[in-house]
Protein backbone atom coordinates (compact mmCIF):
# COMPACT_ATOMS: atom_id res chain seq x y z
CA UNK A 1 0.00 0.00 0.00
CA UNK A 2 2.79 2.41 0.86
CA UNK A 3 4.65 1.47 -2.34
CA UNK A 4 1.53 2.40 -4.31
CA UNK A 5 1.41 5.76 -2.56
CA UNK A 6 5.03 6.49 -3.49
CA UNK A 7 4.33 5.63 -7.12
CA UNK A 8 1.36 8.02 -7.21
CA UNK A 9 3.44 10.83 -5.69
CA UNK A 10 6.22 10.33 -8.25
CA UNK A 11 3.79 10.22 -11.18
CA UNK A 12 1.96 13.36 -10.06
CA UNK A 13 5.21 15.25 -9.50
CA UNK A 14 6.43 14.19 -12.95
CA UNK A 15 3.19 15.37 -14.54
CA UNK A 16 3.37 18.78 -12.88
CA UNK A 17 7.01 19.17 -13.88
CA UNK A 18 6.30 18.24 -17.49
CA UNK A 19 3.43 20.66 -18.07
CA UNK A 20 4.81 23.97 -19.31
CA UNK A 21 3.83 27.14 -17.50
CA UNK A 22 4.63 30.79 -17.08
CA UNK A 23 3.96 33.44 -14.45
CA UNK A 24 0.68 34.21 -16.23
CA UNK A 25 -0.62 30.65 -16.42
CA UNK A 26 0.88 28.66 -13.51
CA UNK A 27 0.55 29.03 -9.74
CA UNK A 28 2.17 26.53 -7.36
CA UNK A 29 1.88 26.51 -3.61
CA UNK A 30 1.21 24.88 -0.27
CA UNK A 31 -1.81 24.87 2.03
CA UNK A 32 -2.76 23.45 5.40
CA UNK A 33 -5.52 23.49 7.97
CA UNK A 34 -8.09 21.39 9.75
CA UNK A 35 -10.61 18.68 8.83
CA UNK A 36 -13.95 18.22 10.56
CA UNK A 37 -14.54 14.60 9.59
CA UNK A 38 -17.25 12.00 10.05
CA UNK A 39 -18.53 8.78 8.49
CA UNK A 40 -21.90 8.25 6.87
CA UNK A 41 -23.76 5.16 5.65
CA UNK A 42 -26.19 2.41 6.61
CA UNK A 43 -23.67 0.76 8.94
CA UNK A 44 -22.70 3.95 10.79
CA UNK A 45 -24.48 4.88 14.05
CA UNK A 46 -23.79 6.51 17.44
CA UNK A 47 -21.16 8.61 15.69
CA UNK A 48 -19.89 12.17 15.97
CA UNK A 49 -17.37 14.23 14.05
CA UNK A 50 -13.67 14.45 14.89
CA UNK A 51 -11.01 16.98 13.91
CA UNK A 52 -7.70 16.31 12.23
CA UNK A 53 -4.97 17.96 10.20
CA UNK A 54 -4.86 18.37 6.42
CA UNK A 55 -2.15 19.86 4.23
CA UNK A 56 -0.06 19.55 1.11
CA UNK A 57 0.70 21.14 -2.23
CA UNK A 58 -1.12 22.24 -5.36
CA UNK A 59 -0.54 23.50 -8.88
CA UNK A 60 -3.02 25.71 -10.70
CA UNK A 61 -2.99 25.82 -14.49
CA UNK A 62 -4.89 28.71 -16.03
CA UNK A 63 -6.90 27.57 -19.05
CA UNK A 64 -8.77 30.79 -19.87
CA UNK A 65 -9.67 34.14 -18.34
CA UNK A 66 -12.16 32.44 -16.01
CA UNK A 67 -11.27 28.74 -15.76
CA UNK A 68 -8.29 26.82 -14.42
CA UNK A 69 -7.35 23.24 -13.51
CA UNK A 70 -5.96 22.54 -10.05
CA UNK A 71 -4.48 19.13 -9.14
CA UNK A 72 -3.44 18.72 -5.50
CA UNK A 73 -1.60 16.29 -3.27
CA UNK A 74 -2.77 16.35 0.38
CA UNK A 75 -2.14 14.43 3.58
CA UNK A 76 -5.47 14.16 5.39
CA UNK A 77 -6.56 12.86 8.80
CA UNK A 78 -10.17 11.61 8.79
CA UNK A 79 -12.45 9.39 10.85
CA UNK A 80 -15.21 9.63 13.45
CA UNK A 81 -15.98 9.26 17.14
CA UNK A 82 -18.38 6.61 18.47
CA UNK A 83 -20.13 6.02 21.78
CA UNK A 84 -22.05 2.93 22.85
CA UNK A 85 -23.08 1.97 26.40
CA UNK A 86 -20.85 4.68 27.83
CA UNK A 87 -17.76 3.48 25.94
CA UNK A 88 -16.12 5.99 23.62
CA UNK A 89 -13.98 4.95 20.67
CA UNK A 90 -12.36 6.85 17.84
CA UNK A 91 -11.64 5.64 14.32
CA UNK A 92 -8.66 7.36 12.73
CA UNK A 93 -7.73 7.33 9.04
CA UNK A 94 -4.58 8.73 7.47
CA UNK A 95 -5.12 9.25 3.76
CA UNK A 96 -3.14 10.56 0.80
CA UNK A 97 -5.64 12.57 -1.25
CA UNK A 98 -5.32 13.49 -4.92
CA UNK A 99 -8.11 15.86 -5.97
CA UNK A 100 -8.26 17.26 -9.52
CA UNK A 101 -10.40 20.41 -9.40
CA UNK A 102 -12.03 22.49 -12.11
CA UNK A 103 -11.97 26.09 -10.88
CA UNK A 104 -13.96 29.14 -11.96
CA UNK A 105 -12.75 32.56 -10.75
CA UNK A 106 -13.95 36.15 -10.93
CA UNK A 107 -12.38 39.61 -10.45
CA UNK A 108 -8.95 38.53 -11.69
CA UNK A 109 -7.79 42.15 -11.95
CA UNK A 110 -8.57 42.98 -8.30
CA UNK A 111 -6.66 42.26 -5.09
CA UNK A 112 -9.33 39.76 -3.98
CA UNK A 113 -10.20 36.92 -6.35
CA UNK A 114 -13.10 34.64 -5.33
CA UNK A 115 -13.55 31.24 -6.94
CA UNK A 116 -15.63 28.06 -6.87
CA UNK A 117 -14.30 24.58 -7.61
CA UNK A 118 -15.53 21.04 -8.16
CA UNK A 119 -13.86 17.76 -9.02
CA UNK A 120 -13.13 14.10 -8.28
CA UNK A 121 -10.71 12.87 -5.65
CA UNK A 122 -8.73 9.67 -5.22
CA UNK A 123 -7.86 8.70 -1.66
CA UNK A 124 -5.05 6.25 -0.90
CA UNK A 125 -5.15 4.72 2.57
CA UNK A 126 -2.00 5.06 4.66
CA UNK A 127 -3.38 3.92 8.02
CA UNK A 128 -6.71 2.92 9.63
CA UNK A 129 -7.08 2.18 13.33
CA UNK A 130 -9.52 2.34 16.25
CA UNK A 131 -8.46 3.70 19.64
CA UNK A 132 -10.33 3.04 22.89
CA UNK A 133 -7.44 3.16 25.32
CA UNK A 134 -5.63 0.64 23.14
CA UNK A 135 -5.07 0.71 19.38
CA UNK A 136 -6.59 -1.79 16.95
CA UNK A 137 -5.12 -1.88 13.44
CA UNK A 138 -7.81 -2.16 10.72
CA UNK A 139 -5.55 -1.96 7.66
CA UNK A 140 -6.11 -5.59 6.69
CA UNK A 141 -9.89 -5.11 6.47
CA UNK A 142 -9.77 -1.82 4.60
CA UNK A 143 -9.86 -0.89 0.95
CA UNK A 144 -6.58 0.53 -0.23
CA UNK A 145 -8.25 3.37 -2.12
CA UNK A 146 -11.55 5.20 -2.32
CA UNK A 147 -13.15 7.75 -4.61
CA UNK A 148 -14.90 10.96 -3.63
CA UNK A 149 -16.10 14.30 -4.94
CA UNK A 150 -14.94 17.74 -3.76
CA UNK A 151 -16.92 20.98 -3.87
CA UNK A 152 -15.90 24.30 -2.37
CA UNK A 153 -14.76 27.86 -2.70
CA UNK A 154 -11.63 29.92 -2.23
CA UNK A 155 -10.57 33.52 -1.85
CA UNK A 156 -7.15 34.65 -3.12
CA UNK A 157 -5.49 37.80 -1.80
CA UNK A 158 -2.77 39.00 -4.15
CA UNK A 159 0.30 40.22 -2.29
CA UNK A 160 2.19 41.01 -5.49
CA UNK A 161 2.39 39.98 -9.14
CA UNK A 162 3.89 36.65 -8.05
CA UNK A 163 2.59 35.94 -4.52
CA UNK A 164 -0.91 35.00 -3.34
CA UNK A 165 -2.37 34.18 0.10
CA UNK A 166 -5.46 32.01 -0.13
CA UNK A 167 -8.35 30.79 2.01
CA UNK A 168 -9.86 27.43 0.97
CA UNK A 169 -13.14 25.98 2.30
CA UNK A 170 -14.39 22.67 0.92
CA UNK A 171 -16.61 19.65 1.48
CA UNK A 172 -15.52 16.16 0.42
CA UNK A 173 -18.02 13.30 0.17
CA UNK A 174 -16.86 9.73 -0.27
CA UNK A 175 -18.56 7.78 -3.05
CA UNK A 176 -17.15 4.39 -2.03
CA UNK A 177 -16.97 2.71 1.38
CA UNK A 178 -13.63 2.27 3.15
CA UNK A 179 -14.62 -1.38 3.80
CA UNK A 180 -15.75 -4.23 1.54
CA UNK A 181 -18.13 -5.43 4.26
CA UNK A 182 -19.62 -2.17 5.57
CA UNK A 183 -21.41 0.85 4.14
CA UNK A 184 -19.29 3.62 5.67
CA UNK A 185 -18.17 6.59 3.59
CA UNK A 186 -16.07 9.64 4.46
CA UNK A 187 -17.76 13.02 4.95
CA UNK A 188 -15.29 15.87 5.55
CA UNK A 189 -15.41 19.66 5.80
CA UNK A 190 -11.95 21.25 5.40
CA UNK A 191 -10.68 24.73 6.18
CA UNK A 192 -7.23 25.67 4.86
CA UNK A 193 -4.88 28.63 4.49
CA UNK A 194 -2.16 28.64 1.87
CA UNK A 195 0.41 30.51 -0.14
CA UNK A 196 0.83 30.39 -3.90
CA UNK A 197 3.70 31.59 -6.07
CA UNK A 198 3.93 32.28 -9.79
CA UNK A 199 7.39 31.06 -10.92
Amino acid sequence: MRKGSCVVVILLASLLWAIPGSSATLLVGIKGGVNVANLTGEDVFNNASKTGAVGGGFARFRLSEMFSLQPELLYSMKGAKFEAEGIETEQQFQVLEIPVLARAAWCRDSKLEPSLFLGPQLGILLDNKITDGAEIDLDSGSRGADVGVVIGGALDYKLSSTGVVLLDVRYTRGLTSWSDDLDAKHSVASFMLGYGYRP
